[in-house]
């Protein structure tokens, strides 16, 4: 996004012959800045006075003579008279202020005190006392946010903004929700820019609102806001209002009396004058509840050792020296736009931006609202965007023809201003940019919320899918993101892009938890019996994924991909593929492979879920693998040996050629693939020997990234090396030390875990204690045994009721509190475990562990 801001003064430019060049067809105009001197064929009328460029040494230097300086809305340039006050301070009464009696530091707070005295004449001030110096505009929002703010706005009250507030009029609000809880609500904004005002009247009815931070004009729309029903409105709920009038201190007058808010803040440099300047006013009434947040000299009429007495306002809110030259400067800018007279600005403006709006509409895309004739609605700011060029390539060709332009990516202090600042084929490109800045998460949630609820016009298919990536990459599980862009997804008619939204939903954290998720996922699933004849088995695996991801299982697309699969592998076996295959007896002959594997697996792997598929369907699928084994990739290979022990199906020719091909491939696997891979043979109850050694090999490196559950499958490939399985493999005694190491490991893992086992992992985990007993660490067995007292642990009485049956005296006893307590603790404990009584019993004589805590009153009490 291009911005441009003429400040007073601009022409412009037809600038494009073609997309990518730029031309400045001869007699045209071509050059200025604030106050320039126009060049321009006849025909165009300006009232522009050539003294005016004379003023600013920046334009008169041998290499900035053409410059055409279009970056006003960033910083202006200086005039002559901003520099020459700024010198004289420096040359004559360089002293300090309000410190010292000789003549030079008279003088120089007497500078300084004029110039506040000048900015509270410049903004209708009631006093003087209201005018505090900052260094900026910034640092005045930051002045409000860290003293008034941090005693008056706190949790539960809340913070409006509008959605096309600068950065800085964002970022302190944030940081002071981040220490207090505060929240931050957006105001929506009309086409044209301006405030919604309905929007802002259920803000202020609906919650308590605390302070609204506006500016008066947008430095990306250029909007200026109509500020009287804001602030009276506001000032009826018990609001304050603050005013960041950066954007339109140089062009239109402001009169704080009028707009009656509670603070305004502006930047020097803005406005014709230095950099490192600016000011905050603050009403009287409001002063009286602002603390500084800053200490230091100056601010204070005494100081003890114990504490001190602050001076009056102002002063009290500047500790330090303040900039004694910034101020200067300052007042003698406020000078210079008083001697030409904003009647005379804005007439200028108005004219040079009607005829830079209507140009630019002819050759790009213009952003900013209309320019209404005969009004004064809008700063000369002006956003627009070329279809096909990069915005930081199209400044740097403006920049090589002397014209000086901002450029920025689109990101998102964009995102959050009106949808009509970025179109809908754009907004994916600009996403993707997000994506890329490095952004912290808080902010892109911000900006994913705002395109989901305001930008409604371009959530088609793409941005969609754009949207759902970026939260996929980033790790974003936000839940109002999610439910925000779900309406927009059943929209999309095409089938494909509605099935790669899924799968992308599927990847994003905490979907399976959000039914509106869950509920498109299957909307989408329950399409494709219909209307996915068509459909690639590309786009079937991924919605297969989605759905085994999510926990969601249809009877009816079951089907429907099982009809698709034998009819697929038919009729490669019949040759329509261009080979033939007959069913030779005890030759495994197979097709050539018609669909790609890495899909395939993931159908046959969703149909093993459901248990669907005839015998004949899997055999086909086994000869289909068997074709192309030893090409292909291990995963894709660990997902089919799944699919096959989801269906319950032993292939032991597929088992024996998968086996060979992984043994040589479990180092390239991750640990949890490790861990499946164990656990599918095991479950297989086939034997592979090469393959169970290269699991064991590679359990000292997987087991420090697995949890209880993980580390449980990978002992299965040590009971069957180790135990023997069905008489196949003779017990080995000697076990080799890495061999000792890793269950060491696996043992230490399940010691924090054990909880969360069941009784068949419980099974497995006291084999294998068995199988090495000296090497089981001692954690493990006290936790074993915490496990099993506490399953083991008999209630001692119903915790509906304060009484149970003394067996001694026959009668109810009444329980105190803290056997009410034990109670409910025990209770509590037993409904978080896996495993009963009666399976804890059998597993303390498989271990051949006493379990601990259990006491003889426990079992007399039934």
């Amino acid at each position: 996004m291009i911005t441009w801001k003429g400040v007073p003064c601009v022409v412009v430019l037809t600038l494009f012959d073609q997309v990518r060049s730029i031309s400045l067809p001869s007699g045209y105009i071509n050059s200025l800045g604030p106050f320039n001197t126009v060049y321009r064929p006849s025909g165009l009328a300006s009232n522009v006075e050539p003294t005016w460029r004379t003023e600013f040494p920046a334009f008169n230097s041998k290499d900035s003579t053409n410059l055409i300086y279009f970056d006003n809305a960033a910083t202006t340039q200086k005039p002559l008279k901003v520099i020459e006050a700024i010198s004289r301070y420096y040359s004559r009464p360089c002293a300090n202020v309000h410190r010292s009696q000789h003549p030079l530091a008279t003088a120089a707070s007497d500078q300084y005190e004029s110039a506040r005295e000048n900015v509270a004449r410049f903004i209708n001030a009631p006093s003087v006392g209201n005018i505090v110096f900052t260094s900026g505009a910034t640092d005045a929002i930051n002045l409000v946010a860290n003293s008034w703010c941090f005693d008056e706005v706190g949790p539960g009250d809340v913070i409006l903004v509008p959605l096309s507030e600068h950065n800085s009029n964002i970022i302190p609000w944030q940081l002071h929700t981040g220490r207090f809880g505060t929240p931050i609500h957006y105001i929506k904004l009309n086409p044209d820019g301006s405030i919604n005002l309905d929007d802002y009247m259920r803000h202020l009815q609906t919650r308590r609102v605390k302070l609204v931070s506006i500016a008066h004009a947008s430095n990306v729309l250029g909007k200026i806001q109509d500020l009287g029903p804001i602030v009276r409105m506001a000032h009826e709920y018990g609001a304050k209002v603050l005013v960041d009038a950066c954007q339109t201190i140089a062009h239109v007058p402001i009169d704080v009396t009028a707009l009656d808010c509670d603070f305004l803040v502006a930047s020097g440099h803005k406005m014709y004058g230095p950099t490192g300047i600016g000011f905050l006013y603050a009403k009287t009434c409001v002063q009286e509840y602002i603390s500084p947040y800053k200490g230091g000299g100056g601010m204070v009429k005494t100081v003890t050792s114990t504490g001190f007495e602050l001076d009056e306002t102002p002063h009290r809110f500047e500790p330090g020296t303040p900039p004694l030259a910034q101020a200067i400067g300052l007042s003698a800018a406020i000078d210079f736009l008083r001697d030409i007279g904003f009647n005379k600005i804005a007439s200028h403006e108005q004219g040079i931006l009607q005829q830079l709006d209507a140009e630019l509409r002819k050759i790009a895309t213009v952003h900013s609202p209309p320019v209404n004739p005969g009004t004064i609605d809008r700063v000369p700011i002006v956003s627009f965007s070329v279809e096909g060029v990069n915005p930081l390539d199209l400044a740097s060709l403006l920049a090589l023809r002397n014209v000086a332009v901002r450029a920025g990516t689109g990101g998102d202090s964009i995102l959050r201003v009106d949808p009509k600042l970025v179109p809908a084929k754009q907004l994916g490109k600009t996403l993707l940019r997000i994506g890329a800045m490095g952004l912290e998460r808080s902010k892109v949630e911000t900006i994913l919320v705002t395109c989901a609820t305001h930008m409604g016009h371009a959530m088609d298919g793409a941005n969609v899918s754009t949207y759902l990536s970026l939260m996929a990459k980033l790790r974003i599980g936000d839940i109002q993101c999610l439910q925000q862009v779900i309406p927009y997804c059943y929209k999309i008619q095409d089938l494909p892009r509605a099935i790669s939204c899924c799968h992308l939903i599927s990847m994003v954290p905490n979907s399976r938890y959000i039914h509106s998720c869950r509920a498109f996922v299957v909307h989408v699933a329950q399409r494709v019996p219909v209307d996915g004849h068509s459909i690639g088995y590309q786009d079937l695996g991924r919605l297969c994924e989605s759905l085994r991801c999510l926990d969601l299982y249809c009877q009816e697309l079951g089907s429907f991909l099982i009809k698709l699969i034998e009819t697929e592998f038919i009729g490669v076996s019949n040759g329509e593929n261009g080979t033939y295959c007959g069913d030779v007896p005890n030759k495994r002959n197979s097709p050539q492979p018609g669909i790609d594997l890495v899909y395939l697996s993931s159908i046959l792997s969703y149909i093993g879920a459901m248990g669907m598929g005839t015998p004949s369907l899997w055999r086909m699928y086994s000869r289909h693998i068997e074709h192309s084994l030893f090409e292909t990739n291990p995963r894709v290979l660990l997902k089919t040996l799944e699919s096959f022990c989801a269906r319950r199906l032993r292939d032991r020719f597929l088992l024996e050629a998968s086996g060979t091909v992984l043994s040589g491939s479990v180092d390239k696997l991750h640990p949890t693939e490790v861990a499946r891979l164990s656990q599918v043979y095991a479950s297989s109850g086939y034997y592979h020997g090469p393959l169970c050694h290269a699991l064991m090999q590679a359990a000292e490196r997987a087991v420090p990234l697995l949890d209880a559950h993980g580390a449980i499958k990978i002992l299965q490939p040590f009971l069957q090396a180790y135990t023997g399985f069905q008489g196949k493999v003779p017990p080995i005694r000697d076990i080799p030390h890495h061999h000792l190491r890793a269950l060491y490991l696996v043992f230490s893992r399940c010691a924090t875990g054990i909880g969360f086992l069941c009784l068949p992992e419980l099974l497995v985990l006291t084999h294998a204690m068995r199988l090495v007993p000296s090497s089981v660490p001692p954690s493990l067995i006290g936790s074993l045994q915490r496990l099993l007292s506490r399953a083991m642990e008999m209630p001692k009485g119903s915790t509906t009721g304060p009484c149970i049956l003394d067996n001694n005296v026959g009668r109810s006893k009444r329980l105190t509190a803290r056997e009410l307590a034990d109670i409910a603790l025990a209770k509590s404990r037993r409904s978080r475990l896996n495993i009963t009584r009666q399976e804890a019993l059998m597993l303390s004589q498989l271990a051949g562990t006493e379990p601990l805590h259990i006491h003889q009153s426990v079992d007399q009490i039934e």
